[in-house]
């Protein structure tokens, strides 16, 4: 019979988020107004279609965020005196280190400055004004917000081995969630095959995904783990699939891990974040027996199938013919 611990299926949002959340991005080169209105319509369709803080969008390392109200200007080939390029934009404010004939940040030193709305430190090693190699980053957003990072860069952006942190102090200020990306960075926004996505959430929950990248989120093959806290029946869910875009698709297998001992194991089709389509699911016990429900599912409950109760020694206890098509239309 169907498991009652727990949603019978259901691996959206909140119990296991299945999806990449978007966290704040840095702001790139400058746009037209035309480009702007277009990113704030963008960005207004995907607050509208994802939940808060559990969206269906991208990292974002170069999604352009305009919330923050405050119109960019491209900044000059090489920065000047105080001055530093980060992912495009120009900061100003105070440098100590070494410089170029010009006193352009050139060599190892420590920046601390602002965009007009993001405040800004890097120590580390600079060339022509823009961080280069190794470097650590302070990047505060105006909803206090922030980012940091130690890692490589590359013409001011992330590039090769590092680790980005993401606290969501305007989400919680005790500052219990936050996410963690940790990899290969291939340029800017991207973490090369197997770069791991973890996220602490506030209630105890840990999320980590790894895999495959793409346009700064998840696409691809990847495993997606959820450890839960000790009150939750659930020890651990896993998830294999594909992800397109961040969102799981396709064929997928869950595999639910319970503090009594008892597992939970679906393979099948998925779509809008729960089991939808043809799938199999099997509940196995700690004596022995086990369930199997079969056949097509919707949201993440058995509509039309069978549902089979095996005894310890494997010979079928029972068998049911399941249709709830018509409460399902």
């Amino acid at each position: 019979t169907q498991d009652s611990r727990s949603p019978q299926g259901n691996i959206s949002a909140q119990e296991n988020s299945l999806t990449a959340e978007k966290k704040p991005p840095k702001p790139k080169k400058s746009l037209t107004i035309g480009a702007v209105l277009g990113t704030l319509a963008a960005i207004a369709v995907l607050c509208v279609s994802g939940m808060a803080f559990l969206t269906n969008t991208k990292t974002g390392h170069r999604i352009l965020d305009m919330l923050d109200g405050v119109s960019y200007e491209q900044p000059p080939s090489k920065p000047g005196p105080n001055e530093i390029k980060f992912y495009g934009r120009r900061y100003s404010g105070e440098y100590s280190g070494e410089t170029d004939k010009d006193g352009t940040a050139d060599g190892t030193g420590h920046f601390s400055g602002s965009d007009g709305s993001r405040t800004l430190e890097i120590d580390g090693t600079f060339a022509e004004g823009i961080p280069v190699g190794e470097c650590r980053s302070i990047l505060i957003f105006n909803n206090g917000d922030r980012e940091e990072y130690t890692g490589g860069f590359e013409d001011g952006e992330y590039k090769g081995v590092g680790t980005s942190t993401y606290f969501f102090i305007a989400k919680n200020d005790k500052n219990k969630e936050k996410k963690v990306l940790q990899g290969e960075w291939l340029d800017g926004e991207n973490l090369s095959e197997g770069g791991t996505d973890t996220t602490y959430y506030h209630d105890g929950r840990v999320r980590v995904y790894k895999g495959s990248w793409a346009d700064g989120t998840w696409s691809g093959a990847g495993v997606l783990t959820m450890n839960f806290p000790d009150d939750n029946p659930r020890s651990k869910s896993v998830t294999e699939g594909e992800w397109v875009n961040g969102s799981l698709v396709g064929t997928i297998r869950t595999v639910d891990e319970y503090r009594d001992g008892d597992t939970r194991v679906y393979e099948g089709e998925n779509s809008d974040g729960n089991w939808n389509g043809n799938g199999v699911l099997t509940i196995s016990h700690t004596d022995g027996t086990k369930s199997v429900l079969e056949g097509t599912w919707k949201d993440g409950e058995l509509v039309k199938g069978t549902d089979t109760d095996y005894k310890k020694d494997g010979s079928v206890k029972k068998t049911e013919e399941v249709d709830r098509t018509s409460e399902s239309e």
